[in-house]
């Protein structure tokens, strides 16, 4: 099993560093986007992703057949399906799809995302991983028929096994993002990881994934478009509903479909937005607190210092001292 498959990346993608069984890839994208790819057994990989883009990215058609299990460390993403829905996959959450159900295109609203992958190419489990899947109960073919692979797009609730197992993987890869060698990973216990996910995946009974919303296209550029809106209008915009209502899409469905994409209500993501622009002002520290405050919005800069400080844990003055 080739580690780095061309077609399966943008066209921009190469491969910046390669061992043995690891290559990590720089997807080319405006922005951050580094893949590290570990081979664990004949036809099973796990990728690790750290993404920091508002690049769209097209899914790639597999000439094979695979099973693609997704674990949402940090942020959020979005995908896109053929039928025009929209779903997606938040933190702390796991997702799997098959060959004959991947979305479109994918995103994340975030832009930051972290996640880890294990991809299945069946074809290539050879007669060893086989036995061993065999000798722990692991039946791929049953796991895509009883999680329905072949119509959706399965996304599970978050657990402590799940969370637990995955934490496991991370320790397993080590923190460095470009290591020297494979030596900081730990192979075995990233095999031992998958095993056990694998069990659990195919112990999953009909009821333990989520029963989230598709939502159409339109729905989402509308809400995306409400969003920018509000963000280029920090100080004497209009109130959410308006803005809803001018888009043609109903407060109660904004709200819902906001809550989706961002992962947050709207006005909670508009203070942490408006809060990241202050943060931002105070370190390069040409600007007064009260002024900081007004061009957010602010008229009491007392209530700015007492926002500021909920989010980053510190009042404003002391943050531009420390940065």
């Amino acid at each position: 099993m080739d580690l780095y498959k061309k077609e399966w990346y943008e066209e921009n993608s190469r491969v910046i560093e390669s061992y043995r069984n690891v290559d990590i890839i720089d997807y080319g994208c405006p922005g951050k986007g580094i893949i590290k790819i570990i081979r664990l057994f004949s036809g099973v990989q796990i990728s690790i992703q750290d993404m920091d883009t508002d690049t769209v990215f097209k899914s790639h058609s597999f000439d094979t057949d695979i099973i693609s299990i997704n674990y949402c460390i940090e942020g959020r993403q979005e995908s896109v399906f053929s039928d025009h829905t929209v779903s997606y996959l938040p933190q702390n959450h796991l997702s799997v799809n098959g060959t004959k159900f991947l979305p479109k295109n994918f995103s994340f609203p975030l832009r930051i995302y972290r996640g880890i992958s294990i991809v299945i190419e069946k074809k290539l489990l050879d007669q060893d991983t086989e036995k061993l899947l065999d000798l722990f109960g692991i039946d791929i073919s049953q796991m895509e028929e009883k999680l329905g692979l072949d119509s959706k797009w399965f996304i599970c609730h978050q657990s402590y096994e799940i969370d637990s197992i995955f934490n496991g993987m991370m320790r397993a890869v080590g923190d460095a993002a470009h290591p020297e060698s494979e030596e900081n990973i730990d192979t075995e216990l990233l095999r031992l990881k998958v095993l056990e996910l694998l069990m659990l995946m195919n112990r999953l009974v009909l009821g333990f994934d989520v029963e989230h919303t598709y939502f159409s296209v339109e729905q989402i550029e509308k809400t995306k478009g409400i969003c920018k809106l509000m963000t280029e209008s920090l100080y004497g915009g209009k109130n959410i509903d308006e803005y809803a209502k001018e888009a043609g899409i109903s407060p109660a469905t904004f709200y819902k479909v906001f809550m989706q994409i961002y992962g947050d209500t709207p006005h909670s993501y508009l203070v942490k937005y408006k809060m990241n622009l202050a943060s931002m002002m105070l370190r390069e520290g040409n600007k007064k607190i009260s002024d900081i405050a007004l061009e957010l919005g602010y008229n009491n800069p007392s209530k700015f210092s007492k926002t500021f400080k909920e989010i980053y844990g510190v009042l404003p003055k002391k943050y531009q001292k420390l940065k």
